[in-house]
C-alpha cells in the first residue's frame, strides 16, 4: 500500500471536509491562536532597501557653569547606529489537479487553505518577534526582543521567579520607538500568488515523478526595529506556578506580585516619548492578573464589580495600560539575572 503523502492533500483529506450530504464541512481551527502584536505596531518601510538603519543618541554634550573671563571646552553629543533586518515568512500549499476536481470548489478550498497559512504566518512572526535568534537560525531570523532584552536592569524587571517563567511585556509603540519593518519596495502585509495548474517534477520526493497540481504561495517579509530601547520593559522571571492558589510572589499582601511589577515598568517608561502604551502576556498571566485584582479588591467593594475592576474579560487595563494576550509567549524561560 503507498503511503500518504504529508505535502497536499488527499483524497481522505478531501472526504474529511465533506459533510454527510457531500456538502462542504465547516471546521473548527484548533491551532488558532491569539496574537497582539500584529495590530498594536506600526509598519515602517526600510530606510536602506533591504535593511533599516537606526540612530541613537547615547551621550550628551556635556555642560559647564562657566565664571566670568573663563573658558570652556567644546563638547559634542555621541550618536551610534545599528542596522535592522527582517526575514522571509514563506508557506507553500498544493493540491492533486484530480484532487482538486472532486471537491466542490476549488477556489473555495484553495481559498481555506490560504486563510490558514496566513494564520500560521501570523503565528510564527509573532513568536519569532519575542523569541527569534539571528545567530541560532544561521542569519534566517531576526533577533527578537528576547535576545536584545535578556538581562536584568533598567528595561528588564526581576518578578523574583526562579521557575515556570513568564514574561510580561509593556510598550510604548510609534513609528520613531518600535515598530516593525519591511522591504523599501516590498509590501507591508501578507501576500498571496495564486499559481495556475503545474507540474511537479519530484512528487513525494521520487525524481522524475510527475504530477499535475494546483499551487498557493503565501509569505510576508518583516521584521522588528527598536529604535528606542527605553520604550520596551519586560517583567521578567514571572513565576506562573505562583498563580495557582496566589501564593509567594503572587500573594494579594506581596509587593512583588505582577501587578505592583507593571507599575514599575510603566514608570521606566521615558516622558519626552509620546506613543500608544500597552502591555502584552501570555494567558496564564493574564488570568493570574484577574484574579488577583479581584482579590485584592473583593473586601471593599465586593466580587461584582471585584472581578472586573482591571476592566472586561477582553482587555482588561493596570495603570492605564490596557493589557493584551499573545499565545507566543511561553510559560517555560530561561531565568534572566
Amino acid at each position: 500500500m503507498a503511503a500518504l503523502i504529508s505535502d497536499g492533500p488527499t483524497i481522505i483529506d478531501v472526504e474529511k471536509s465533506k459533510d454527510p450530504k457531500g456538502n462542504a464541512l465547516r471546521a473548527a481551527n484548533l491551532m488558532a491562536q491569539t496574537i497582539a502584536l500584529d495590530n498594536m505596531l506600526n509598519y515602517i518601510p526600510c530606510n536602506g532597501g533591504l535593511y533599516h538603519r537606526v540612530g541613537q543618541i547615547v551621550t550628551e554634550p556635556g555642560t559647564t557653569i562657566r565664571a566670568r573671563n573663563e573658558g570652556v571646552v567644546a563638547t559634542k553629543e555621541e550618536r551610534v547606529q545599528h542596522d535592522e533586518g527582517f526575514c522571509d515568512f514563506h508557506q507553500w500549499g498544493k493540491v492533486d489537479a484530480g484532487i482538486a476536481q472532486d471537491m466542490a470548489s476549488i477556489d473555495g478550498e484553495r481559498a481555506k487553505r490560504v486563510k490558514s497559512g496566513f494564520a500560521a504566518i501570523a503565528r510564527k512572526k509573532e513568536y519569532t518577534a519575542f523569541y527569534g535568534s539571528k545567530a541560532a537560525s544561521a542569519g534566517k531570523e531576526f533577533d527578537g526582543l528576547g535576545v536584545r532584552f535578556s538581562s536584568v536592569g533598567q528595561q528588564v524587571i526581576d518578578a523574583g521567579g526562579a521557575a515556570n517563567l513568564a514574561s510580561l511585556w509593556i510598550f510604548r509603540a510609534s513609528p520613531e520607538t518600535i515598530y516593525w519593518i519591511y522591504p523599501e519596495n516590498g509590501t507591508k502585509g501578507m501576500r498571496h500568488r495564486a499559481w495556475p495548474i503545474q507540474v511537479e517534477g519530484s512528487q513525494a520526493g521520487v525524481t522524475g515523478a510527475q504530477m499535475a497540481c494546483y499551487k498557493d504561495e503565501m509569505w510576508q517579509e518583516c521584521g522588528i526595529a527598536v529604535e528606542d530601547p527605553r520604550c520596551v520593559v519586560r517583567v521578567s522571571n514571572i513565576n506562573t506556578a505562583h498563580f495557582t492558589d496566589l501564593t509567594s510572589t503572587q500573594a494579594t499582601t506581596s509587593f512583588s506580585s505582577t501587578l505592583h511589577k507593571i507599575m514599575v515598568a510603566h514608570d521606566r517608561l521615558p516622558n519626552d516619548v509620546s506613543g500608544r502604551d500597552f502591555g502584552v502576556c501570555n494567558r496564564t498571566v493574564y488570568s493570574g492578573l484577574r484574579r488577583l485584582a479581584m482579590e485584592k479588591s473583593m473586601a471593599a467593594i465586593g466580587w461584582g464589580e471585584a472581578s472586573t475592576v482591571l476592566g472586561k474579560r477582553e482587555a482588561i487595563m493596570v495603570d492605564g495600560i490596557p493589557i493584551f494576550v499573545s499565545d507566543a509567549l511561553t510559560n517555560a524561560e530561561t531565568q534572566l539575572t
